[in-house]
């Protein structure tokens, strides 16, 4: 998707998410900027990130909804989405700093 991506990991209870996504955006980053021309318009990724969490037996239903994330984006915005996950969770989305402008 051109403005957020879905991941699905497995993380150590050692390694908190804060650190995980920390590195994950470090290194991708250097990564993107080093292959700059097949991704010419990445400039950086946002201050925020998001995270849930999942049972093992709903691993398969998560990886099937990320890779069809397309199909699903042709119904629903990214924002929309994010507020049902929210809801889903039992969370506010009114309250979320992530979607403030």
């Amino acid at each position: 998707m051109p403005d957020h991506i879905h991941l699905c990991v497995e993380i150590v209870p050692t390694i908190a998410v804060s650190e995980f996504v920390k590195i994950v955006k470090q290194e991708s980053s250097k990564w993107m900027k080093e292959h700059y021309e097949w991704f010419p318009a990445f400039e950086s990724w946002g201050n925020g990130y998001a995270a849930f969490s999942y049972s093992v037996k709903d691993r398969k239903n998560v990886i099937a909804y990320i890779k069809n994330q397309k199909v699903h984006h042709q119904k629903k915005t990214f924002k929309e989405e994010y507020e049902g996950a929210m809801r889903e969770f039992g969370l506010d989305p009114s309250k979320d700093l992530f979607l403030q402008d």
